[in-house]
């Protein structure tokens, strides 16, 4: 039974961790004032050469694509298309991701639920292992977090080439992401292969990335509090 308890709240915390990153991802992705944001940042209204009021469109139109609103993310302006087919298909490719993830995301909060319920029902027996798995669990979490991210600093590229291996295993899906002046696919004239990286610029997923980061640092240690609070005042719930 002890093993047993000790794995429960083991995967309460990884759950606890999807959940969090989840909980803060879909809010930023869907978040037409942090695209606006990162688009003035970005100076994007010059790298790319289309207006604010076109950003302001293409924005909208990611937006309801990765919120599975519509089935096409291509934006037409001036009868040329602002996407280029390998953009288009990577895209699919995010977007499946992103959906599928959202999927687990929403299993793992019903197992989050589950798991604290035990955790309660159970808190006589496991009082004295829940901080300690639980910091244990979420020091390893923050170890691997940290070393990627050192990582990143020290050689972005590879890093970026890693995730991306990681997250599309398949050898297609892998080279449409990444992008160069010659497109994976035949495309039609005026088409710039380049353009969904000129809009969806580097910056722009660094910033999200520190964003969602701090965010499940917060958590986390909110988290660890709440369950140190626990230990030192409520010896016992039942």
């Amino acid at each position: 039974m002890k093993t047993i308890d000790k794995l429960i709240i083991i995967f309460t915390n990884l759950f606890l961790l999807i959940v969090a990153v989840w909980a803060i991802t879909v809010p930023i992705t869907l978040s037409k004032s942090f695209y606006l944001y990162e688009f003035e940042k970005n100076n994007t209204v010059e790298e790319s050469g289309y207006s604010q009021t076109e950003l302001d469109n293409i924005a909208n139109t990611i937006i309801r694509f990765l919120a599975d609103k519509t089935n096409d993310m291509q934006v037409v302006i001036d009868d040329t298309p602002v996407f280029s087919n390998q953009a288009i298909y990577h895209m699919q490719d995010v977007k499946d991701l992103y959906v599928n993830g959202s999927k687990i995301a929403l299993i793992c909060l019903f197992l989050l639920f589950l798991s604290i319920l035990y955790i309660i029902l159970n808190y006589h027996r496991l009082k004295h292992l829940l901080f300690k798995y639980s910091a244990f669990t979420i020091a390893i979490i923050l170890l691997i977090c940290f070393a990627f991210a050192v990582y990143a600093f020290v050689d972005f590229d590879s890093a970026f080439t890693f995730f991306h291996r990681v997250i599309f295993p398949d050898e297609q899906k892998f080279n449409d992401a990444f992008f160069s002046y010659v497109s994976n696919y035949p495309e039609l004239p005026g088409v710039n292969n380049l353009m969904l990286t000129t809009i969806l610029d580097v910056k722009l997923f660094m910033d999200a990335g520190i964003i969602i980061g701090c965010f499940v640092v917060f958590i986390e240690l909110l988290w660890l509090a709440i369950l140190y609070v626990l230990k030192r005042k409520i010896p016992n719930l039942n």
